[in-house]
């Protein structure tokens, strides 16, 4: 299992499980994931975290449906001008990071600049400029047509513009459905739900992401430690 698994796809099928699932009455025990390999660089989106899917931590603008078809995350309404250069996006003004703090349109806009500066794995080259046109409203404007762009509005995953450092990849701050309780690298990552996170309940009191070989993953299965495991089709 690749280092992408928690990057993306694990986040992305976890929320739609624990949004989507029935749970029996009564108190529900934390949820255990043994998902293969542990992510190396932290949980910056600036430089890729959650590029494959949903980000764990962060909220993104656009979301996919189970169907695939776009809906707004963080944006309420959103719309490409005539010449295909700029994206206008207005945002929910409900939306608050983990810490209890608004996220407004100069966060999104920090975001993206941020993304296009840092040469990451995030390849935001294309983006003349974001600003931020009003508390609510943000602008991306840029350099020459686009369509794919739409993939960084799904991918992207916006952090505070005054909470982002340098140490921000190992202590992230987000708006997504979960926040961190602790990272032991190479070894497992808890999180419990985010109480501002404006996408509903979730049902979990916490999750912990076990790391580790396939063999080991079996094992933990096969033993009732872990109710779901990342294993070979085989």
């Amino acid at each position: 299992m690749s280092k992408k698994t928690l990057n993306g796809l694990v986040p992305a099928a976890l929320l739609a499980f624990a949004l989507a699932t029935p749970l029996p009455a009564g108190p529900v025990p934390p949820l255990v994931l043994a998902v293969g390999g542990a992510p190396g660089g932290g949980s910056a989106p600036v430089v890729g975290w959650g590029r494959y899917g949903n980000p764990l931590f962060q909220a993104t603008l656009l979301r996919f449906e189970a169907d695939l078809s776009l809906v707004g995350d963080l944006a309420t309404s959103w719309s490409l001008s005539e010449d295909r250069l700029t994206w206008t996006i207005k945002l929910r003004q409900d939306a608050k990071f983990s810490d209890g703090t608004a996220l407004t349109a100069e966060d999104v806009a920090f975001t993206f600049n941020a993304a296009r500066d840092a040469g990451g794995l995030v390849d935001m080259k294309i983006l003349r400029e974001a600003r931020a046109i009003a508390p609510d409203t943000v602008e991306l404007e840029l350099m020459r047509p686009q369509i794919t762009f739409t993939s960084h509005l799904v991918g992207l995953g916006i952090v505070p513009k005054a909470g982002y450092g340098a140490d921000y990849a190992r202590h992230p701050l987000g708006a997504g459905p979960f926040r961190m309780v602790e990272w032991r690298p190479g070894e497992q990552l808890v999180v419990e739900p985010n109480p501002y996170w404006h996408g509903g309940t979730i049902p979990f009191p916490r999750v912990s992401f076990v790391f580790g070989a396939e063999a080991a993953a079996i094992a933990l299965a096969q033993t009732g430690a872990v109710q779901v495991a990342a294993v070979p089709a085989a």
